[in-house]
């Protein structure tokens, strides 16, 4: 119980001090959420969402018994125009192990792709995959709007 406590108090402190960014995407400064799967939309405490399933928003990407609270966003400029970002994150599972990990974040027709560097790296030394043929983690995921504003 103390564990837990400890967890939520931490995990409070940098929520409210995530996305110190010199620059926040505009697909993301009015509070939109995104999800790859729209059951997600409605949030994961009713069950109904797909484990595999997660939302983002400015504050990170959560699933179910997983997150990445971001910490900072980088334009990527080329050719004098944003084409994405580079979005550093603390993420950790329920296994109370967190981890640095940097994100390439681009939006495109209505859809944000986000590709985790750290699942990329490890899918590409240690590939494993699901009985879809799905790579293992997050290596690179789309996510829909859920409500447009």
């Amino acid at each position: 119980m103390k564990k837990s406590a400890i967890f939520t108090f931490l995990t409070a402190v940098l929520l409210s001090g995530a996305t110190h960014s010199a620059e926040l995407p505009d697909f993301l400064s009015d509070g939109q959420t995104y999800a790859t799967d729209w059951k997600a939309c409605v949030g994961f405490g009713d069950g109904n969402a797909p484990d595999d399933a997660n939302t983002l928003d400015k504050t990170g990407i959560f699933g179910y018994e997983f997150g990445c609270v971001f910490v900072e966003f980088k334009p990527v400029v080329f050719a004098g125009s944003t084409s994405g970002y580079l979005v550093t994150a603390s993420c950790g599972d329920d296994s109370g192990i967190n981890r640095p990990d940097v994100f390439d974040i681009s939006f495109y027709d209505g859809i944000v792709t986000a590709t985790s560097q750290n699942d990329y790296v490890y899918d590409t030394l240690r590939p494993r995959e699901d009985g879809d043929g799905e790579s293992w983690g997050f290596v690179n995921k789309q996510f829909e709007m859920c409500q447009p504003k």
